[in-house]
């Protein structure tokens, strides 16, 4: 359609895009380099001599070298223990010896002279836990009847030898047959019955009480043997 003489619309211009410049950026990576990894060390098993101070079939170790890695041989030992104490064994020479010493009269000669028997016949003797040992009983009358010392109280001849120098002197009348049955009771503290035990009567003879009873009993003791000394002059009463 003509619309009169206008002018014609200028052209529209043409635009071209604009073209952003590319910026390249270049991130730097960083490489962390690890050490190889080492296995954990290897324990090794090193041989180790061992010396056995006990005597052999006794040690659990080997008597020239042994593994100190690997645990004891598998053999066990086993030690029985008892279910019961064993008897104890004596020596041969093995003597309890129980001395009833005769301590009346009016003075101490019959007594001193008895005393120095019993120590004359110590000498003779072996004085040792595993050989002799000796008790002493010094009585007179009914209220004077005592054990002076057991078997087990000394030990080496020095000390017994002392004991028996210092048994007193009671003076009075004598009771004899009282006096074994003391001595019955003071066996019952010897080392054994399986122990011989000689038991040596030193009086002059004379009593006041009947002794054929405590005798008799005295003698009815196992492995016992029973003597009758006198260090005067004896009689048969």
């Amino acid at each position: 359609m003509d619309i009169g003489n206008c002018p014609p619309k200028p052209p529209v211009p043409q635009t071209t895009p604009f073209a952003y410049p590319t910026v390249t950026a270049e991130i730097p990576t960083t490489t962390t380099t690890e050490p190889p990894t080492q296995a954990p060390p290897q324990m090794t098993k090193s041989p180790a001599t061992a010396q056995c101070t006990i005597p052999p079939g006794w040690c659990p170790c080997a008597t020239t070298t042994a593994n100190i890695w690997t645990p004891y041989p598998t053999e066990s030992l086993l030690v029985s223990m008892p279910t019961t104490p064993e008897p104890q064994v004596f020596s041969p020479c093995a003597v309890d010896i129980l001395f009833v010493l005769d301590s009346s009269g009016v003075n101490r000669t019959k007594f001193d002279r008895q005393i120095r028997f019993i120590l004359d016949l110590l000498d003779l003797l072996i004085i040792r836990p595993d050989a002799h040992l000796v008790s002493a009983i010094v009585y007179d009358g009914h209220l004077k009847q005592r054990i002076q010392f057991s078997f087990t109280a000394y030990k080496d001849i020095q000390s017994l030898s002392k004991a028996v120098s210092d048994l007193p002197f009671f003076g009075g009348k004598a009771n004899t047959g009282e006096a074994l049955t003391l001595a019955k009771q003071a066996l019952r503290d010897r080392r054994s019955a399986s122990v011989p035990a000689l038991v040596f009567l030193v009086s002059d003879g004379s009593s006041q009480d009947d002794v054929a009873v405590p005798a008799d009993q005295l003698r009815a003791e196992p492995n016992t043997m029973v003597y009758a000394l006198s260090a005067t002059d004896a009689t048969d009463k």
